[in-house]
């Protein structure tokens, strides 16, 4: 079997979970869901030699484990750090131009984890999506391309239902 094709089937496999993360009702399980599928995302962009794609994926990983398993507060400060250190790591295994794609992705991937609400999350991950999607594109994923649609429609979704729900609480400040 063609490297191409097996990249597309284990990328297949970490993205079918990251959109399962959109349908998370906490924070908390969106998150471990969603590292549970960068893990054979990272993979994926290995096989398709796409070297900034798979460290930035991993650094993805370690931001959604930053903001799953440390208190709100101390996510916070760390995550100050994710932002030049995504920088850091793009520029480590630049290729080209089309990395700033994956790296803004991830920038803004990180300001994700910032959020308290899920909508909030998943708005932001919506925006991310346009990045990786066409950083896909550019480095042969076709998985990523497929799959940014399909998990920025489903964040979108997500996120106008929370926000709506959210808002039609009386006394919310979404309310007014």
């Amino acid at each position: 079997m063609d490297i191409v094709l097996q990249a597309q089937i284990v990328g297949a496999v970490g993205f079918g979970l990251l959109v399962v993360a959109t349908f998370a009702k906490t924070r908390t399980r969106f998150l471990l869901i969603d590292i549970a599928g960068l893990a054979p995302t990272a993979i994926h962009y290995v096989m398709l030699n796409a070297a900034a794609g798979a460290a930035l994926t991993a650094f993805y990983m370690a931001s959604d484990a930053v903001a799953a398993l440390a208190g709100q507060r101390a996510a916070r400060a760390v995550y100050w750090v994710f932002y030049p250190t995504a920088g850091l790591v793009g520029w480590i295994f630049w290729a080209g131009p089309s990395d700033l794609l994956a790296i803004g992705g991830t920038i803004l991937a990180v300001a994700a984890r910032h959020q308290r609400p899920v909508w909030r999350i998943q708005a932001l991950v919506v925006a991310s999506t346009i990045g990786w999607g066409a950083y896909g594109f550019v480095s042969g994923s076709y998985v990523q391309v497929i799959f940014s649609s399909v998990y920025g429609a489903a964040a979108l979704l997500n996120a106008i239902r929370f926000f709506r729900a959210r808002s039609s609480l009386p006394g919310s400040p979404e309310a007014d």
